[in-house]
């Protein structure tokens, strides 16, 4: 038999395959679900693809409302689009969270933040799980959401990293309140939702239920920061002077750090006042309960279910303040 003479054909090493690449939508493979909605406006209309169509949250819900996704498996992302209706734009304030179990949900670091508009692009480092939710913390109406897209932007690889050296890094923690007296059956609402900011940088957190905050990843700052602290309807306040040399705690969850309630969002906007405006805003609606077809959520300051003399006497309280008349605390 004469010899074999043909070239033999080299078979070439296996290319990897990538984990996931993108962009792609990855709500097209998950499933979702709402704390709350309106009849025709379910979850689905949220990740349909369709800007027509939108989930909205059933009347009077403007606090904790929560739209979540099931991967049906363990998804790796690092990027999320969250948009609202044109003429419904609500959101005063979210976090992105996750979880693995269903049950305990993690913020997602560097996600919270208060207005979203027609578009908001939350881009973070890589995490994978298996359920992720956008937490509506506060709202002013109802909250309405026309598309919420999931997205890898790249291909997850494991890299060895060289050890590079990192500045020190100190945390801001604390507890925030309003000092008007409420009910323990709405104290989740009542606490949840002031944001924290840190003036001239993007670091900001939002007070979970019990009134806490995180500050985390500040570098030393021997001068000092200024924290600025607002929620809607709420006038705001600023903390000059706050020093990381090392980790910082205001309040105390016994003595929270507190909040004047009464600066009025009025055709969007506050006034940085606590004045006659707001009063006359109250009292638009002066007497009325969630039956009442003029009922304003907002203007029930202390969330009993009804605009009256109360949530007029929390504005009185603080009548004719500023932001500069909050004691110095620093």
């Amino acid at each position: 038999m004469p010899a074999d003479t043909s070239t033999p054909i080299s078979t070439p090493d296996p290319t990897p395959t990538p984990i996931q690449t993108g962009p792609l939508n990855l709500v097209l493979k998950g499933k979702a679900s709402v704390t709350s909605y309106v009849t025709g406006n379910t979850a689905s209309k949220a990740i349909d693809g369709d800007l027509a169509t939108y989930w909205l949250a059933a009347a009077g819900k403007t606090a904790n409302q929560r739209l979540k996704l099931d991967f049906g498996e363990s998804t790796t992302f690092n990027q999320v689009v969250v948009k609202e209706p044109v003429n419904m734009q609500r959101i005063t304030s979210y976090v992105l969270q996750t979880s693995d179990d269903n049950m305990t949900f993690t913020d997602i670091p560097g996600t919270s933040g208060t207005t979203v508009g027609e578009e908001k692009v939350i881009t973070f480092s890589n995490v994978t799980s298996r359920y992720l939710r956008i937490d509506i913390i506060t709202a002013v109406d109802s909250p309405a959401v026309s598309e919420f897209e999931v997205y890898f932007t790249g291909t997850v690889v494991s890299p060895t990293a060289t050890p590079t050296p990192t500045a020190q890094t100190f945390k801001i923690s604390g507890y925030i309140a309003p000092d008007f007296v409420y009910d323990s059956s709405v104290s989740d609402q009542v606490q949840a939702g002031f944001i924290i900011a840190v003036k001239g940088t993007a670091a900001q957190a939002v007070t979970t239920k019990n009134g806490y905050f995180e500050l985390t990843g500040l570098i030393q700052n021997e001068n000092g920061y200024t924290l600025q602290i607002s929620k809607p309807n709420y006038l705001h306040r600023e903390l000059q002077n706050v020093k990381t040399v090392s980790d910082v705690m205001i309040g105390s969850e016994q003595s929270p750090l507190a909040l004047w309630a009464g600066d009025m969002i009025i055709d969007g906007i506050c006034d940085n006042a606590i004045n006659m405006t707001d009063i006359m805003e109250i009292l638009k609606t002066y007497n009325t309960t969630p039956l009442d077809p003029s009922f304003n959520p907002q203007s029930d300051l202390n969330l009993d279910g009804a605009v009256n003399m109360t949530d007029i006497m929390i504005v009185i309280n603080h009548f004719n303040k500023t932001p500069s008349d909050y004691p110095i605390a620093f």
